[in-house]
Formats: structure tokens, C-alpha cells, sequence
């Protein structure tokens, strides 16, 4: 098997290697609903020539937050469906790599090609890595791939003669919500009713008030888990306050007398709201 960190130094060997390019990965922004998991393709993009960068290695580096606590966590982590090393890596030549600190918001794995001389190209889908939310608290925690707590473990490709092709590595966010928080003040509570009435009525606006992505909308607004958001959701709002107690209630003098006369209103209100996004 060959070494992925060994470096020849022989200088005609390097010398001779075509210009090379620069892959991209940027890390994107990823929302995924509090005590959930879901799945986060990474992706990377290469203008460069596939033969000549020759990348036939990789360490693959990820962390979240600090890299120190045990949620939100990295999960698992599928290289091969549908990945620019499909057809190139065997599972038995991705393995992963403990090092100090690894944990379950820091993680690293070595992948190599089966063959040599069998490049792989760097345009398409990296890696589709589950995040897990199970007891994270809700805010918004960073994604990277370098910049991490062990720096000798930074990410980084490999060409076949275990050369380092330069690669640019931007860094991403993971955003925990709650389903239902129309406010964004990270609670379930009774203000996100009116917030969820305005942003039912122009749901391009919200996005944009809010700063959310159309994946971030329907991470919060979807409270029916439907796959879309519409005006359904303000009535599974209500049923969700209801069920929140002493959270989002305790407010309420007249907890039940006030969901009924909410539920008339949000009838009245949401009868013209007829905005709908999966």
C-alpha cells in the first residue's frame, strides 16, 4: 500500500509535474433541527487539470465548534455514494485517523485510490457527512476542514508521489433550530405566532429579515413536518405550544381559553396567506 504522507523529494519528479490548480470546498451552512440528525454534502470544485494535479490521496478533516464537546456531533461520514472517489477508493483504503483530541465533533479520516496512477477528478461531491443534534443547544456552531484544533491534522489532498496539491478550504456553520421558532430567539413560545402569521404572508421576506437559506426555512417553519411550509404550519404551531407547558405557556393566565381564540384568529388572519415552500 502506498504511504499517503510520504513525500518524494527527487527534484526532477516535481519539476516535471504541469502547473498545478487549486480545489475549493466550501463548506456551506447547514440547518438542522434540535435532537435530529441529517445528512450535509460537501462538496469541491477544481478548474485545473485532473491528470495533471493527480490527486490520488486525501486527509479529510472535520470539525465542529470548539471541537472539544460531545454535541451537536459529527455522525457518519459516506465517501463512496455518489463522491468524486467512487469507482477510485475501496473502503478498505479509507480509514479513520485517531488523533489527540478526536471526539465526536472532531474527526479524521486517510483515504487513497486502489491503484496507482489512478487520479481522481475534483469536481463534484466530497463527502455526505451526518450532523446530530441530540441535546446540542440551539445557535449556531462553525464547520472546518482546516484551521482546526490539531493543525498538522489539517485537510489537505495528496498527489501519487505524496505531494500536498494546494487546495482552498473555506469554513462553514451549522445552525441548530427549533421547529416553530418564527422569532429566532431560539425558544418555542408564544411569540412565534405573530412572527409565524408575517412570515406565512411573505415568506421571501422573512427569509431575507431572518437571514435564512430556503433549507433554514423549512428547518424552522415545516412544524408539521410536511415538507413544506404553508399555513398548515400555524395551526401545528399552536398544537406545539400547547404542548410546550410551563416553556411557551406559562405566560398565559388562561392557557386554554387563549389557544381557542388564537385558533380563531389564525383562522381569520392566515385565510389570505397562500404561500407554499418545499
Amino acid at each position: 500500500m502506498r504511504p499517503v504522507g510520504v513525500i518524494i523529494c527527487a527534484t526532477v519528479l516535481v519539476s516535471a509535474m504541469a502547473a498545478r490548480g487549486n480545489p475549493v470546498i466550501n463548506l456551506g451552512h447547514y440547518y438542522v433541527v434540535k435532537d435530529s440528525s441529517a445528512p450535509a454534502d460537501i462538496s469541491v470544485s477544481d478548474a485545473a487539470s485532473a491528470a495533471s494535479e493527480d490527486i490520488e490521496g486525501m486527509q479529510f478533516t472535520l470539525q465542529l465548534g470548539s471541537g472539544m464537546l460531545s454535541t451537536p456531533s459529527i455522525g457518519s461520514v459516506d465517501f463512496l455514494a455518489g463522491t468524486i472517489w467512487s469507482g477510485h477508493v475501496s473502503p478498505s483504503n479509507i480509514n479513520p485517523v485517531t488523533l489527540a483530541g478526536s471526539g465526536p465533533q472532531y474527526k479524521s479520516w486517510g483515504l487513497l485510490t486502489d491503484n496507482a496512477a489512478d487520479f481522481v477528478n475534483a469536481n463534484g461531491k466530497l463527502a455526505t457527512v451526518n450532523l446530530n443534534t441530540t441535546a446540542a443547544s440551539p445557535g449556531d456552531y462553525s464547520v472546518k476542514m482546516t484551521g482546526t484544533t490539531v493543525s498538522g491534522a489539517n485537510s489537505k489532498f495528496y498527489n501519487g508521489f505524496g505531494t500536498v496539491v494546494p487546495a482552498t478550504f473555506a469554513d462553514g456553520m451549522l445552525t441548530v433550530v427549533i421547529r416553530g421558532d418564527y422569532d429566532r430567539d431560539n425558544q418555542l413560545a408564544v411569540g412565534d405566532i405573530s412572527a409565524a402569521l408575517s412570515a406565512l404572508a411573505d415568506l421571501d421576506a422573512y427569509e431575507t429579515l431572518k437571514g435564512l437559506s430556503s433549507a433554514g426555512l423549512l428547518a424552522v417553519g415545516d412544524v408539521d413536518a410536511s415538507s413544506a411550509v404553508d399555513n398548515r404550519d400555524a395551526q401545528a404551531l399552536l398544537v406545539a405550544l400547547a404542548n410546550v407547558g410551563g416553556g411557551g405557556m406559562s405566560a398565559v393566565p388562561e392557557p386554554a381559553a387563549w389557544l381557542s381564540c388564537a385558533s380563531s384568529l389564525l383562522a381569520v388572519l392566515i385565510a389570505g396567506a397562500r404561500h407554499r415552500r418545499t
